[in-house]
């Protein structure tokens, strides 16, 4: 199905003669995911009248049944009712991923067909997340953990990046057109990986990185910044075989990220005191030494925060709402609920001194953060706790037991005067589930125009962020320019960069290359203990902690 055309379409033949009056659900699921699904098939019109029928004659309302007859309205053009069957399809089921991966591909063909452009933006971003939290994180996982059901679903995400990449041929594309396209080649390049096509799939990477060019120069969103440097960090730790040269990688930064400065002035985050807090299901709060606030005793459905916090004199240009593990917490938190999870609804803040105040959240020009949480439903950006809607919400799955931060970075400065506090209301009323309530969180601030992004990605694939200095160092390294990396690792470490296991590992490559063993093991260390309880399996964590035995051994050392 990834590949031989030819071959696909005569076991179809058969296939379809073999059981097209069959009673047994599993040979009509089986047809339908090599006869309908692909574009590749290629399926007459008088059989896919056929199959309708044959669909008709068994059907038993289940989502599936609503599916297949989803893909057949679709492939004879019926795009309303395609579209109709595939809600049916979504409402019925349940939250088995791949599943939902497969119509979502022939949803953002039918939104784009009909030039609604935000939908098909929306449901291809839908589509590409559920691949990159759920699906195999490389060939090796798929080989070994019986993904072979994702088949279909790389296929029909591919055909459908292949259709609706062509948006990006425009003249002038728009922001929501460009994005979408981006999201298409992303599909493209999925596709290519696991096919082991490697000039399809550098060519698909190297591409969303000059469209990314293009779509930043376009929107200056850091946001842009963050996912391009997302795709490049991700395409350095791929499969050998199909890995882009470290030249080009770095002509991907170069691309995307042409304006980084790590000699720039060091931010120097301020955290906040608590002055007053409050829980409206009376949780007990406790302060711990560095500013952060623990929820303790009683887990309530839902739960709202009313803090007061001292501020410094002087310019307040960010802020940053974090939310920290704690081992007394389920799952480690930084939730509360079983799993560990959160979801804030809303984030309101406003700055108060004597005689004055000021909503703060109006001021706010951008909000980013390394993680959201994201499903077939949609994507739960950190952006949603200031839209004004208790409907919507900032989550953490699956990446619960790990610090979450969300930078928030104001269009206009706040001039702080003496006496100032931040009062800051967190909701956390998600209908959805219970006790997903904050369960540590700290609130910090920052003068420096270059604290108003998080500078932090963490694909959805992998166990942990990393900073965008540790992606542009690992990226130097490997082109063997150890030199021109120092700036960036030493930038990586700085405490106001939050660094995690991926910068020490990357920052430990660095220091016993450059004959600092004592400082590159004692980094590796700390990395691995780290991972013993996140990252096992983690094939960039392999891939990094590789890169530092190999520098090990040329420099003298055992390595581990």
């Amino acid at each position: 199905m990834l590949g031989n055309h030819t071959e696909d379409q005569r076991q179809i033949r058969i296939m379809v003669d073999r059981f097209r009056d069959s009673n047994n659900a599993t040979h009509m699921r089986r047809m339908m995911n090599r006869a309908v699904y692909p574009d590749n098939a290629g399926i007459d019109p008088a059989e896919l009248e056929q199959m309708s029928a044959f669909v008709l004659r068994r059907a038993n309302q289940s989502p599936f049944t609503a599916m297949i007859q989803g893909v057949l309205e679709f492939r004879k053009g019926n795009l309303d009712a395609a579209e109709e069957q595939f809600m049916r399809a979504r409402s019925q089921a349940n939250n088995f991923w791949m599943f939902h991966a497969l119509y979502q591909a022939f949803r953002a063909r039918i939104a784009f067909r009909q030039s609604d452009w935000d939908k098909a933006l929306h449901v291809m971003q839908n589509l590409n997340r559920l691949h990159e939290l759920d699906g195999p994180r490389s060939v090796t996982d798929f080989l070994g953990n019986g993904f072979v059901d994702v088949v279909p679903c790389w296929l029909v995400a591919g055909e459908a990046g292949d259709e609706i990449s062509n948006v990006l041929d425009q003249e002038s594309p728009t922001l929501a057109q460009r994005r979408l396209g981006i999201e298409a080649l992303v599909a493209m390049a999925r596709r290519a990986q696991f096919r082991r096509d490697r000039d399809a799939y550098q060519s698909a990477v190297f591409r969303i990185a000059k469209e990314s060019a293009a779509l930043i120069a376009q929107s200056n969103d850091a946001g842009d910044v963050q996912r391009a440097l997302g795709i490049v960090w991700t395409t350095q730790h791929t499969e050998q075989g199909i890995r882009m040269p470290p030249g080009q990688v770095m002509e991907m930064v170069d691309l995307v990220w042409p304006d980084r400065t790590p000699e720039s002035p060091l931010l120097k985050w301020v955290a906040l005191e608590p002055k007053e807090y409050q829980s409206q299901s009376g949780s007990e709060m406790e302060v711990l030494g560095d500013g952060s606030i623990v929820m303790r005793g009683r887990r309530p459905a839902r739960d709202t925060y009313t803090l007061e916090y001292v501020v410094p004199a002087g310019k307040v240009v960010a802020i940053r709402f974090e939310q920290l593990a704690h081992d007394d917490l389920f799952s480690y938190g930084p939730g509360r609920s079983f799993n560990g999870n959160s979801y804030v609804n809303e984030l309101e803040m406003k700055g108060v001194w004597p005689g004055g105040e000021v909503n703060l959240v109006e001021k706010v020009s951008s909000v980013t953060a390394a993680f959201h949480e994201g499903n077939f439903h949609g994507q739960h950006r950190a952006r949603a706790m200031l839209d004004g809607n208790l409907e919507t919400f900032w989550g953490l799955w699956p990446k619960s037991g790990r610090d979450h931060m969300a930078v928030i970075g104001l269009k206009d400065e706040w001039d702080a005067p003496e006496g100032a506090t931040l009062k800051v209301v967190i909701r956390s009323v998600s209908e959805l589930f219970r006790q997903h309530t904050v369960g540590r969180l700290r609130m910090s601030v920052n003068s420096s125009i270059g604290a108003m992004e998080c500078c932090r990605i963490w694909p959805a694939a992998s166990t942990e962020s990393v900073s965008y200095w540790s992606v542009v160092g690992n990226a130097l390294m490997d082109r063997g320019n150890y030199e021109a990396a120092k700036a960036y690792v030493e930038r990586s470490l700085h405490p106001g960069s939050t660094p995690t296991a991926f910068d020490w590992l990357v920052a430990a490559r660095y220091f016993i290359a450059s004959g600092d063993l004592e400082k590159g093991e004692e980094l590796r260390e700390r990395a691995l203990g780290w991972a013993t309880r996140y990252a096992p399996g983690d094939p960039v964590f392999e891939n990094l902690l590789e890169a530092t035995r190999q520098v090990s051994s040329r420099a003298g050392g055992q390595g581990r």
